[in-house]
């Protein structure tokens, strides 16, 4: 009996030092909902608990990896930029992460509430928490998207409407075995009111990924059809077989397949690629960091078109500090028929994130480019010319980041495009205020500034947004007006204003259907343009 209250005594004092001392995570799911060149939008139920300069993260085999900084938000939604060279999906799942203690968990776990708790490593053992879904439970998520753009200019008479669906469709262990589909397909066709010239192209289906996995066991996947290989993005999609199997830290995959077709995207059996790499891992709260090395093989009609390796690293070298680099070298040329295999730096790209604190933080990159050259495929044409224009493009691009206040947030950027020429360059700088919360009036005011300067343009740009949540989140308003200033090089091209007005609206019917309408006036000298874009969006879930 005195063992039993010893034991007890001693898990009690346990348990109570953790929950002073050791704290776990609390993942708060969000899916992303759109992206562009600079930005990634991603949508939760709420972001209360989301701040300015947070991490989101997304989960692999029950690990929690870096992927977006947030940089604004609403009270639905975030705006952020992507960690390193991440690849950016619609609706791929994406998760804030708030500190809890061990007692919270064990109260969230009594009242079963459906949380994603992911505890430190040095504690899993101590504290069990039930999942929400078993390993092997089928999971479906996706999304069906249909609409139609429209596009009126008073010159001509110019008329140009398109139609187009997007499919991207996840199914994860199909009725609870060791298969999982992914899909994303997207069609588009457009119909102009003028003579078109023979051969336009306005009919455009494209399969960016269907594929089957096959997970044997939990070391080994294999996947079969069109997929990007998340350890080689920058290859594109690929035909074939893949995969790729883990040990401990390590894990190494391979690829067997083709290239899509570079006119049409459709599947080309011509253009044979093979490849492999290697890859090391650590995923520790603070430290987590991944460095992949492979070599590819791409042919066209099986002759080598290009053979290249590529590294790849990430690594957040402490809770402030995000890191990630990339380098391309080819190893193959073939000029009037003479083969060599001198190593040639085609690519390297570097980036890096401070997060200072919630209220600044600070991100830097620099890369560096050549013309990637397929001799088999550009031997009768653009060889020459290819090599004759090979210098070294490069860039560089800072962003800062700053809280003012609870609810205001202002950052600035500046990016620079430059050639070891000195042709071509452009400079780029930015700046925005983003206001949460407005008072007396609500919603949210978001204004930008941009001035670009290139050898044959200047730019100038001012706009501003308001945006707005009503009927219980289920109705998302906005208007912006946006004004820019054109200045050509030339000086027989005048200076031309342009401004444009526009209003959208998403109305959310449950937590399946969204219905989104956006409407723009813009002129331009003489030249008036109006567009709509209406469209109808059905989760699968």
């Amino acid at each position: 009996m005195k063992r039993k209250v010893v034991f007890l005594i001693f898990c009690f004092l346990l348990l109570n030092q953790y929950s002073h001392s050791q704290s776990l995570f609390e993942y708060t799911k969000g899916s992303i909902s759109f992206n562009n060149a600079t930005n990634v939008y991603v949508r939760f139920v709420s972001t209360e608990s989301i701040s300015i300069g947070d991490t989101l993260y997304i989960e692999n085999a029950g690990k929690y990896s870096p992927y977006l900084l947030v940089t604004a938000k609403s009270s639905i939604s975030c705006v952020t930029t992507p960690i390193g060279k991440a690849v950016i999906n619609k609706d791929l799942a994406v998760f804030s992460k708030k500190a809890i203690s061990v007692s919270t968990a064990l109260e969230i776990k009594k009242e079963n509430i459906p949380q994603v708790i992911a505890p430190k490593e040095e504690i899993k053992k101590e504290v069990k928490i039930s999942k929400p879904r078993q390993e092997n439970d089928q999971y479906v998520r996706g999304r069906i998207t249909t609409g139609i753009n429209s596009n009126i200019s008073n010159l001509n008479n110019l008329r140009n409407t398109s139609v187009y669906g997007r499919v991207q469709l996840d199914v994860n262990h199909i009725n609870n075995s060791k298969w999982s589909l992914n899909s994303y397909i997207n069609y588009r066709e457009n119909f102009i009111n003028r003579e078109l010239p023979a051969g336009y192209q306005t009919k455009f289906f494209r399969i960016y990924d269907l594929s089957l996995k096959y997970e044997p066991t939990k070391k080994l996947t294999i996947s079969i059809g069109r997929k990007i290989n998340n350890s080689l993005s920058s290859i594109g999609a690929i035909d074939g077989v893949q995969s790729e199997y883990k040990f401990r830290r390590f894990f190494v995959g391979g690829l067997l397949g083709s290239r899509p077709d570079l006119t049409n995207y459709s599947l080309n059996t011509s253009l044979f690629q093979a490849g492999a790499y290697v890859g090391f891992r650590t995923n520790h709260e603070l430290n987590y960091s991944e460095t992949i090395f492979g070599v590819i093989e791409q042919t066209n009609k099986f002759i080598t078109d290009r053979r290249y390796i590529y590294v790849q690293h990430t690594n957040r070298l402490s809770d402030k500090i995000n890191m990630f680099g990339s380098l391309e070298m080819d190893l193959y040329k073939n000029v009037n028929g003479v083969k060599s295999v001198s190593p040639r730096t085609t690519a390297i790209f570097y980036s890096l994130t401070y997060q200072q604190s919630k209220k600044l933080s600070l991100i830097g990159s620099y890369d560096s480019r050549r013309n990637i050259i397929y001799y088999e495929t550009f031997l009768f044409t653009d060889i020459d010319r290819l090599l004759s224009d090979d210098v070294n493009r490069q860039g560089l691009r800072f962003r800062v980041n700053y809280k003012l206040t609870k609810n205001l947030t202002s950052g600035i950027s500046f990016s620079n495009r430059f050639q070891t020429n000195g042709a071509y360059s452009s400079s780029n700088y930015n700046w925005y205020m983003y206001y949460y919360n407005v008072p007396i009036i609500g919603g949210n005011v978001n204004i930008d500034g941009n001035i670009n300067s290139s050898d044959y343009l200047n730019s100038k740009l001012l706009s501003i947004r308001y945006a707005k949540d009503v009927f219980n989140q289920k109705l998302y308003l906005s208007t912006y007006y946006r004004i820019i200033s054109y200045a050509y090089r030339n000086e027989g091209i005048p200076v031309e204003l342009q401004k444009d007005f526009g209003i959208d609206a998403s109305y959310s019917r449950g937590k399946l259907y969204t219905f989104h309408v956006m409407s723009e006036y813009s002129t331009r000298g003489t030249e008036k343009n109006y567009r709509t874009n209406f469209s109808i969006s059905r989760r699968i879930q």
